[in-house]
């Protein structure tokens, strides 16, 4: 019988092995970039990973990513660069653009460039800390690309990338999430 550290222990391996196909890059036709997903209750902080995957061959200098989500339901409050970035000098900036009014979303828009004369890595790039609200619903709250461009080495070029969207699940107040490991029931 196996203790629950080994069934811990199985299951992010298996995760890892799975990963890997797309972590290392093997060859695509498309670059992407991707904002990854988290999840909390009302009044607690989730951060949400950056991901930039750069085809094979493709050079990219600068990107620049808008994301909307509801207003009222949680708000931006920080970016940290990754240590990918920093290992890089990847320089990241980041603009909200906040509506007054409820039923309009707020964007965040998101300025990511290589340091002079470089490009930018593929990898997680960066991770955006949003602050859920007291009174946030429970439900999954999607984080849309509304817009993204990519520069290629030259000033006139452009790269093309692929935006996946993100989000954020917030959980009814007082409940715990279930973690299951898909590789272990099955």
């Amino acid at each position: 019988m196996l203790n629950s550290a080994t069934k811990l222990g199985l299951c992010l391996l298996g995760a890892l092995v799975v990963g890997q196909g797309y972590s290392l890059g093997y060859p695509q036709d498309e670059g992407n970039l991707t904002l990854g997903g988290g999840s909390g209750h009302p009044a607690e902080e989730v951060n949400i990973p950056l991901y930039l995957m750069l085809a094979k061959d493709q050079s990219v200098v600068r990107v620049q990513v808008t994301f909307e989500y509801p207003t009222g339901s949680f708000d931006f409050n920080k970016i940290e660069p990754s240590a990918l970035a920093k290992k890089n000098s990847v320089s990241i900036e980041v603009t909200k653009s906040q509506n007054e009014t409820e039923n309009l979303p707020t964007t965040l828009t998101v300025e990511i460039d290589a340091p002079e004369g470089g490009s930018l890595p593929s990898g997680m790039l960066a991770l955006l800390f949003f602050k859920i609200s007291e009174d946030a619903k429970p439900g999954i709250m999607p984080l849309p690309v509304v817009n993204l461009h990519a520069s290629g080495i030259n000033e006139s070029s452009t790269e093309r990338l692929i935006g996946n969207k993100g989000s954020i699940i917030i959980y009814e107040p007082g409940t715990a999430p279930v973690f299951a490991c898909f590789f272990y029931l099955h």
